[in-house]
């Protein structure tokens, strides 16, 4: 009898361990696949405190057999986030929420980095990315929760 319960006490522990050590955190990520892309957002965090820089990262892959001319990466943002700076690798006129990718050919991929700073606790919600045309047509968009707030602040 005691031998029993010793091995259903082990193979207790024995999954609860394996429950909580050997999950991985999950990251929030969107994906949408339309005229012929493939459009994908992802945060380098899921929580973040007030003060942090927060990387955003969209990647473009033009999944159709033509070339899709003049494409342009957007980053939408609640109040509670603000936008620093952008990686964007491509053509110029850049500002801190868009990239102009320009033309994408059949099977490329670009990707663009959004850093954000974490400004306050009021009016957080979800992040969207999106990619236009060179008509301002949109192409396809994605969309991720918010970003968790926790802890204090750093002070600097």
């Amino acid at each position: 009898m005691a031998r029993l319960r010793f091995a259903l006490l082990l193979t207790l522990v024995a999954l609860i361990l394996g429950t909580t050590v050997g999950v991985a955190m999950p990251r929030s990520t969107a994906a949408q696949a339309a005229s012929g892309l493939t459009l994908s957002l992802t945060p380098n965090v899921t929580k973040a405190k007030i003060g942090d820089i927060v990387e955003f990262t969209v990647r473009v892959q033009n999944t159709s057999t033509a070339t899709i001319a003049g494409l342009r990466a957007s980053l939408g943002l609640p109040d509670a986030l603000d936008a620093r700076s952008v990686y964007c690798p491509f053509s110029g006129g850049d500002t801190v929420v868009d990239c102009q990718v320009g033309d994408l050919g059949s099977g490329a991929l670009a990707e663009v980095k959004f850093y954000v700073h974490i400004g306050s606790r009021t009016t957080n919600g979800p992040v969207t990315a999106s990619v236009s045309d060179s008509t301002f047509t949109t192409l396809a968009s994605a969309q991720i929760a918010p970003i968790k707030l926790v802890g204090s602040p750093k002070l600097s």
